[in-house]
């Protein structure tokens, strides 16, 4: 599959989605409380990465181990939204290394 796309999936509540800490645009609102019901969704991404956040890493955990138990290929991102948003952003364009 070269043309893989990665899903970013968001586990908090949707107060917290649109809340304080933000969220990573394009990323897919799932709560972790509804997460079993809604699993179908997600099939067709089953054999493609799908990154799952919260807001410190613990919620996220609990999904990645629940998509992972459904044959997801799912990552946690540790330390969710708080460590996210400490990230240093580009200011600059990147070079291309070829050039």
């Amino acid at each position: 599959m070269a043309n893989q796309q990665a899903l970013v999936l968001d586990v908090r509540t949707a107060a917290e989605f649109t809340g304080p800490l933000g969220h990573i645009d394009g990323a897919r609102l799932i709560p972790v409380q509804v997460l079993d019901q809604r699993l179908a969704e997600l099939d067709s991404l089953k054999g493609q990465p799908i990154y799952v956040i919260c807001r410190s890493g613990n919620r996220s955990k609990t999904a990645t181990r629940i998509l992972r138990e459904h044959q997801f290929e799912a990552v946690n991102i540790s330390g969710g939204m708080r460590a996210w948003n400490r990230l240093p952003v580009a200011t600059e364009p990147t070079q291309d290394l070829k050039e």
